[in-house]
């Protein structure tokens, strides 16, 4: 099998098996591991750096690994052999380790806030709200934008969403907080009002405009308002699954 063949029938199992983030699967490590297969060497430094990179994106140790297994379906026959396990699950228990330790409230491509601080944002609202005697879901609603990330490869997909946070910063400008919910998720925490229609309107047109600008496909760029629930719990789980329902 050839590079290409082998991440494609590595994405598509990982998808069938339950990976729940499709345009988010694809990074350059994932390509290192291949690479490292079909030549022979070593897997485990692949490997380890594959689990690091997942778990700086947010995703969990059960999704890694079950990506792990399902490389290991499409290449080989059998279980995985418990080298490979013990290495994703330590390549992603100490880049989780380092990401709490170290936490930035904003992506440092982006510059859009963490999922985390949106997470805190929200808690600030819905207290605000509750101490005025308000639900949240009649004061705030979550913008999101979503990017078709799978279409695109290498330094496209960063110039995507780097031109997307800055036309999200270039609409959404009066103090609402911006944030990446997932690789190819924007959020945006917003009063609600007459005008949010039309400013997501707004938002998706200027976001296609410079990808078309800029040579990237036309057609990528999803947007819509989310109404926020009445509670924080319920918030959180909203923030969590945005990037699934795209």
């Amino acid at each position: 099998m050839r590079l290409d063949d082998v991440v494609k029938a590595w994405r598509t199992r990982s998808l069938r098996d339950g990976w729940a983030y499709p345009d988010d699967w694809e990074v350059p490590e994932a390509y290192l591991v291949a690479e490292a297969h079909l030549s022979g060497s070593d897997m485990l430094g692949p490997l380890a750096a594959l689990a690091g990179v997942r778990a700086r994106a947010g995703f969990g140790l059960r999704e890694v690994l079950g990506d792990m297994i399902a490389l290991h379906s499409v290449v080989l026959v059998g279980e995985p052999p418990p080298d490979w396990t013990r290495t994703t699950a330590i390549g992603w228990s100490d880049a989780a380790a380092l990401e709490l330790a170290s936490t930035r409230v904003d992506d440092g491509v982006t510059g859009l806030a963490t999922a985390a601080y949106l997470r805190t944002r929200l808690f600030e609202v819905y207290e605000q709200c509750a101490a005025a005697g308000v639900y949240a879901s009649t004061r705030y609603c979550l913008i999101v934008v979503s990017v078709a990330l799978g279409t695109l490869t290498g330094l496209d997909r960063t110039a995507a969403m780097v031109l997307t946070a800055d036309s999200l910063g270039m609409v959404f400008a009066h103090g609402e907080t911006r944030a990446l919910a997932t690789p190819s998720t924007a959020a945006v925490l917003s009063p609600c009002g007459p005008m949010v229609s039309a400013r997501v309107r707004v938002a998706g047109a200027l976001i296609t405009d410079r990808f078309t600008r800029s040579g990237l496909p036309a057609g990528l760029v999803r947007s819509r308002c989310e109404q926020l629930p009445d509670g924080y719990e319920e918030a959180c789980r909203l923030v969590g699954s945005i990037g699934r329902n795209t």
